[in-house]
């Protein structure tokens, strides 16, 4: 019986022992096993808020564990025995939106430093500067939740800081800084801290106490306000002559009408400054400057000093210069560069400076408007577009006129409706590239001036008050028709050009020439009234065709040398100084004939010619006569010159070949 018992015991024992063995054994095999083996790592690091201070009492969640961790009074936080992989950790704190962070962790690993930040809500914590006086300054402070604040402020010269603290806990708050220097700026933070410990700051914000001799209200505006030009830009000038001490002055700035920017602030223009120089410019746009005064309180003037100016230069863009700029002051030289375009709209008035020192054009001190490019001045009757000298008393070369210089077919100008004043020659053109109607040039030295063109025809011409109406000179095949001058000392100039023909003009009261020729072949001039106190027509070259011409003056027509001219069927009168001068004085003493004239009033018919060859009248051609402003040179029906021409019509101005 105890063998039976033992043996019992021996095998239970045995089988036990058996089994620890495999159990320990599998247990090995596990262990070796990465697989089957459980990876465990952990995760630590900060919550700190924007200003990177940290955040008491925050959660930290992942989403792939069912703790939580809660962060100390450093901000600190720990995870441990975490699974391996990916982790989206989020810390959660009232007055914060929510924040995250995304780690990978590996088998067995622990990551340091994973901080998290956290945005404070908006307006947690908010400060307002409502009264400002020069020693002492009020600040409200409003708090999302009740909170005790303190005030950290500083004088911004000075340095010194200071700290106003309240125990109350309370979500507004009232705190007064006294003490403070007149005219001195300072900067604060407002710092909250809730029951719980949690701490929310405003961020850094200034005022500015009142000056110590501050004047209440807004400070005076600038005044005389000017703007000229410079090599450098347009200079900006002013005076300041309010009682109120400034910080400095404030400039904004538009382009071509457009929103107004700031070009300056008092930082930059203090208040000793008068004047500034604004050198980030492009020549031919339309600016336009405000300047005001700025206090030490940051008041602005109520009115600014206010004022436009186009730059002068040359354009690099295609530009539109409006009416309602007008008058638009010009100090330097305008250029218009090849392939830009430079529109000016009806009834916009255009003046230049009488003396500049910045111009850099062919003529020095003078400003000139040259357009290499395309020009369109396209004025109406009733709003022309007028180029004028800026001086009070102007003078007939104040500035230098529009010349036309691109002989480029494609850059086609346009002068139409335009008056120019005060010029040295009004317009001066070179190609045949621009087209010209119903212009006026009024007290220039030179009206129009066409040089070296070629094919160009011009027309509907007015100039008044000039030395030379219109000038012609080594131009070939051109074509220059209904113009007027009047009052002017020559009326027309003509040299070296060939192929010219002037017809239907009208030149009045002309001091010293109707026309002057200096023409080497043929020219034509046709149908014409050319009333001069001196002489009508001198011509010196070798060749001029001179027919339907009427002539009041002094002296008819001087041939100086002209060995080939023709003159016939014209009207070679002197109705006002009666009994003087020379109907046709052929000064190289020729004794050729000119047939077909009417020669009366002068004391000479003719001198070193004769008339010989055709029926000689010379009686009074019988003019209508005055009729109002302008003598009109027309023939009566009873005049006995109305059938005397060469091809048995009227002759004179209104008569035809």
């Amino acid at each position: 019986m105890k063998k039976r018992v033992f043996w019992a015991v021996f095998r239970y024992t045995m089988i036990f022992i058996i089994s620890i063995f495999v159990i320990a054994t599998v247990g090995c095999q596990i262990d070796d096993d990465p697989v089957l083996q459980t990876q465990r790592g952990s995760i630590s690091g900060l919550v700190l808020d924007t200003n990177n201070k940290a955040v008491k009492g925050a959660i930290i969640t992942s989403n792939r564990s069912l703790y939580k961790a809660e962060t100390d009074e450093m901000g600190r936080y720990m995870f441990t025995s975490l699974d391996t992989g990916h982790h989206y950790l989020t810390a959660e704190r009232d007055g914060y939106f929510l924040g995250s962070s995304t780690v990978e962790l590996g088998y067995g690993q622990t990551l340091y430093d994973i901080n998290i930040i956290v945005e404070g809500m908006e307006k947690m914590i908010s400060a307002t500067v409502p009264v400002i006086d020069k020693t002492s300054a009020v600040l409200d402070i409003k708090c999302h939740e009740k909170m005790s604040v303190s005030v950290s402020y500083r004088e911004l010269t000075r340095m010194i800081s200071t700290t106003e603290p309240t125990a109350e806990m309370a979500t507004q708050h009232r705190i007064t800084l006294n003490n403070l220097y007149p005219g001195a700026e300072y900067y604060f933070t407002v710092t909250g801290k809730t029951a719980d410990g949690r701490t929310f700051t405003t961020d850094n914000t200034s005022f500015k106490t009142v000056h110590l001799y501050d004047v209440a209200g807004a400070p005076e505006s600038p005044e005389n306000f000017k703007i000229s030009q410079t090599l450098n830009g347009p200079e900006l000038s002013w005076e300041y002559n309010g009682k109120d001490p400034i910080q400095g002055f404030r400039i904004y700035r538009s382009e071509n009408e457009g929103k107004m920017t700031l070009l300056r602030d008092e930082k930059d223009v203090f208040s000793s400054q008068t004047s500034i120089v604004d050198d980030c410019i492009f020549a031919g746009r339309y600016y336009t400057y405000n300047v005001y005064a700025v206090d030490y309180e940051g008041n602005l003037s109520e009115v600014p000093a206010k004022k436009s100016f186009i730059p002068t230069g040359s354009i690099s863009e295609n530009l539109v210069w409006k009416k309602e700029w007008g008058p638009i002051d010009i100090e330097g030289d305008i250029r218009i560069p090849p392939l830009f375009t430079l529109t000016i709209e009806p009834g916009t008035s255009i003046r230049f400076m009488a003396e500049s020192d910045i111009s850099t054009g062919f003529k020095k001190n003078v400003c000139e408007f040259i357009v290499e490019g395309t020009l369109i001045a396209r004025g109406t009757e009733s709003e022309p577009i007028k180029f004028l000298s800026q001086a009070s008393v102007p003078l007939k070369d104040d500035w230098d006129g529009i010349r036309f210089l691109s002989t480029d077919e494609k850059s086609k100008s346009e002068i139409s409706n335009v008056i120019i004043s005060g010029a040295d020659t009004g317009l001066e053109i070179y190609g045949n590239n621009v087209i010209v109607n119903n212009y006026l040039a009024r007290y220039c030295k030179t009206g129009l001036a066409l040089l070296t063109a070629s094919g160009t025809a011009i027309n509907s011409i007015v100039a008044e008050d000039c030395e030379i109406g219109l000038k012609a000179e080594s131009t070939t095949n051109c074509v220059l028709s209904d113009f007027e001058m009047t009052n002017c000392d020559v009326g027309v100039v003509l040299n070296n050009n060939t192929g010219l023909r002037i017809n239907d003009f009208d030149i009045r009261n002309s001091m010293t020439a109707g026309v002057r020729s200096s023409d080497k072949t043929d020219t034509v001039i046709r149908n014409a009234v050319i009333h001069t106190l001196k002489n009508g027509i001198t011509i010196s070259g070798d060749k001029c065709d001179v027919q339907f011409v009427t002539i009041d003056a002094e002296n008819g027509i001087l041939l100086e040398g002209a060995s080939d001219a023709i003159i016939m069927n014209n009207i070679i009168a002197n109705m006002h100084s009666a009994e003087l001068g020379t109907g046709i004085e052929d000064m190289s003493g020729s004794g050729k004939s000119y047939t077909y004239n009417n020669i009366y009033g002068f004391k000479y018919a003719t001198l070193n010619c004769n008339q010989l060859g055709a029926s000689v009248y010379n009686i009074d051609p019988m003019f209508m006569g005055d009729q109002g402003t302008k003598y009109d040179y027309h023939l009566r029906s009873n005049s006995g010159l109305n059938n005397v021409a060469s091809n048995k019509g009227q002759i004179g101005a209104y008569g035809h070949e």
